[in-house]
């Protein structure tokens, strides 16, 4: 029982943690190769406090996220693309 308390009070001190780095964060870099519910949540708040939004994905095909499509994002397809983007975001 102590252990599953300090998981759970380590999984909450975590989850604490990334929303305040993605709430004070400049840009958000989001590597999109699976789904996944943190990296949803971390966009949520990136795109409710208007923080752009970089995603890069190796796939061809657009995503049918229908949130990727808001103007925050910037989709690119290499890490270089993406320190470009946020070169220029500066």
């Amino acid at each position: 029982e102590d252990q599953n308390e300090e998981s759970e009070e380590f999984l909450r001190s975590c989850a604490l943690s990334d929303v305040t780095g993605v709430m004070s964060a400049d840009v958000v870099l989001v590597y999109n190769t699976a789904k996944s519910e943190g990296k949803a949540v971390e966009q949520g708040i990136a795109i409710a406090m208007q923080i752009p939004i970089v995603c890069m994905t190796p796939f061809e095909k657009p995503s049918s996220n229908i949130f990727h499509h808001l103007h925050q994002y910037t989709h690119v397809r290499t890490f270089d693309e993406a320190l470009e983007v946020i070169d220029g975001l500066k």
